[in-house]
């Protein structure tokens, strides 16, 4: 009896206890959560030139749609954007229908570059619906005017009601209007013009049935450089540790050889052809389509991407979906962590999926001073242009000094290597870091490449010209909840289905991703019994014993089994084709194209038929044009013909000086 009423006081306490903390959970899970706004619906006017009335225009100086800006040769808030370009004086309208409350016009208005010459002016633009006064901006023109202020003024409106939208742009007369010759040269433009219809949608916790999800492509990154491919002199420690904790696809491709392409169909599912994003005739990815981010959020999954290439940016609306993006300029990933684990320490119990683009591998190549010693690697001697000129010295059969261009070769091997291994430290940092904050056995990691790299492996250095393994190649790995441990998988991939893959993962409904589930026995295997297909624009091509490198406008390669065909149809030139059989020549040395032509022929009607069906499903595009080339040219790459050699550099033997 003493010593029931000895531990009476004890059970009391425990009770109260055990009913205080059933109270706290029962109001912490009825208490309201956080939401936040999704885009559930999104009409891009631009994407569809038919809908567009002309009211005014000058025969001379038509009304266009295509990408253009306050200033050339920059981003951030001066890049391009799709715009609805106004030679002043003109006019045009859309019939809008109504929908539902909340919904916005986003819309940004900028007078072209070609506004900031000659004499001082005052241009105003103007937005009606049903003659209502939406925009009434009076911008300022001529050379006198501050860069600072050449930026975009973006506004988002209420066109819910619906009716007519009318944008006109005028020269305001009176004291600083342009008179005679020079208002030719005045050019307004309404930027993005998307009616955008939103949801709120509660904000998810994560858990380990609910986990987060990090999507990490490193641009330029060949498989064959880290050590979990087997790749003898690797120093790839942290990701060939990832590897070991999870999946490692043998055998995985991206479907293209440049970052637009592939990095639209990572986001999406599609194929290049499918989605549109090709060259810098088609360079924003169409709202049209479903992103892994997008997916993410409809579920209340909170969304933030860090992207240090900065044509991976919102002015190419790769954005979708993504709460917060965080725009760099070809930093190190070792300078990206500290950012991206300041936004983990903001994160909360909310789930998260988080995209990184990074971009190590790719040059003007940085690596740490660590690095460099590792792998003996020394400042390059020559410019990215005289590289190429002895490049095609060699391919014409010219002669050329061999010792100089091997030597230049291997010193760029090295400094790549240096910089996967710079990449792996600071990924180590990134993965510490989820470890330290409880996350790391409850959030998926997937990592890929967007595409490879050339060492002169088929006449060619850098990428985005040709289709062979160099450049298509790519890592995949996935770890995390629900990925099998130590696996090794040998069927052929596509990277393109990481979408799905994750959203089957993080049990988050798919939509219209496309793909396959990667994990899926079944449906992998169906995905590797039939051809794999890759799509380049602005290519060259080149064969075993050509004698040039000969530019092409659409370059195709298909592969099913062991076979692969590369085919660029007739363009400028006749159609070409040549048939490898990489289980007898993996490295694609002997075109059989003329002992085979049965092979070729319907390997090439395989291509035919797929294309035709994925220009069928493609969405209305916002066209691109010059000034994308431009741009691409002002941020180093080549141009319209998507050339990536140096970007950042000043084109200089010394460019890969480490900073």
């Amino acid at each position: 009896m003493k010593r029931l009423l000895l531990s009476t006081p004890v059970v009391l306490i425990a009770v109260l206890i055990a009913v205080l903390i059933a109270a706290l959970a029962l109001r912490w899970s009825t208490r309201p959560r956080s939401t936040m706004q999704i885009a559930e619906r999104v009409d891009a006017l631009l994407a569809h030139g038919e809908r567009m009335q002309v009211l005014e225009q000058d025969p001379q100086r038509p009304v266009s749609v295509g990408p253009m800006g306050p200033r050339r040769g920059t981003h951030g808030e001066s890049s391009l954007l799709p715009c609805l370009i106004l030679p002043v004086p003109s006019a045009v309208a859309f019939d809008l229908d109504p929908t539902p409350a909340g919904t916005r016009l986003e819309v940004a208005t900028a007078l072209a570059w070609d506004a900031y010459r000659g004499a001082p002016a005052r241009v105003q633009l103007e937005a009606t619906l049903d003659g209502r006064p939406l925009v009434a901006t009076t911008l300022l023109a001529g050379a006198g005017v501050d860069s600072a202020q050449r930026v975009w003024e973006r506004q988002a409106l209420d066109v819910a009601a619906g009716g007519r939208l009318e944008l006109r742009a005028m020269v305001l007369e009176g004291e600083g209007a342009l008179e005679g010759e020079g208002r030719a040269d005045l050019t307004a433009l309404f930027g993005l013009l998307r009616v955008v219809t939103s949801r709120a949608v509660p904000r998810a916790r994560a858990g380990r049935r609910a986990p987060n999800a990090i999507l990490i492509v490193v641009d330029t990154l060949r498989w064959d450089h880290l050590g979990a491919y087997r790749r003898r002199g690797a120093a790839s420690p942290a990701l060939d540790a990832l590897a070991a904790r999870g999946t490692l696809f043998e055998r995985a491709y991206a479907p293209s050889s440049w970052t637009w392409p592939s990095t639209a169909s990572i986001l999406t599912g599609r194929s290049p052809v499918g989605h549109g994003l090709l060259d810098a005739d088609s360079c924003y990815l169409a709202d049209d389509l479903l992103t892994v981010a997008e997916a993410f959020q409809a579920a209340g999954v909170t969304t933030a991407a860090f992207s240090a290439n900065p044509i991976v940016a919102v002015s190419k609306n790769f954005h979708q979906g993504f709460e917060s993006w965080f725009q760099y300029d070809w930093a190190p990933t070792r300078d990206i962590v500290p950012d991206v684990e300041d936004w983990l320490d903001g994160i909360g119990d909310r789930r998260f999926l988080l995209y990184l683009h990074l971009v190590d591998p790719h040059t003007p190549y940085r690596p740490t001073s660590e690095s460099r010693l590792l792998f003996g690697a020394t400042r390059r001697t020559l410019s990215s242009a005289a590289l190429l000129e002895l490049v095609a010295q060699r391919v014409r059969g010219e002669p050329y000094p061999r010792l100089k261009l091997e030597q230049e070769v291997e010193r760029m091997r090295r400094l790549y290597r240096a910089e996967v291994h710079s990449l792996d430290g600071a990924l180590e940092d990134l993965f510490a870091a989820l470890e330290a904050r409880s996350l790391a056995d409850r959030t998926l990691i997937a990592l890929t490449s967007d595409h490879g790299e050339e060492f002169l492996e088929h006449d060619h250095v850098g990428h985005a010209s040709q289709l062979f393994d160099e450049s298509v190649r790519v890592p995949l790995i996935l770890a995390g909840p629900g990925v099998p441990a130590g696996v090794r998988v040998e069927e052929p991939v596509e990277n393109r289905s990481l979408a799905v893959t994750l959203a089957a993962l993080a049990q988050v409904p798919a939509g219209a991703l496309g793909g396959d589930d990667l994990l899926d026995p079944d449906a992998r295997g169906r995905a590797a019994a039939g051809p794999l297909f890759f799509a380049l624009r602005h290519g060259q091509w080149t064969a075993p014993g050509a004698r040039e490198l000969l530019p092409v406008d659409d370059l195709f390669a298909v592969q099913r089994g062991a076979l692969r065909l590369h085919w660029a149809p007739p363009g400028p030139g006749p159609g070409r084709a040549a048939l490898y059989d990489l289980e007898r020549d993996p490295q694609a040395r002997d075109d059989l194209s003329g002992e085979r032509p049965q092979e070729v022929a319907r390997m090439r009607a395989a291509i035919e038929r797929w294309r035709e069906a994925e220009l069928a499903r493609r969405p209305a595009l916002v066209p691109g044009g010059p000034a994308v080339a431009e741009e691409l040219a002002a941020l180093g790459y080549a141009g319209h013909d998507a050339q990536e050699e140096s970007p950042g550099s000043d084109g200089e033997a010394g460019s890969d000086e480490e900073n």
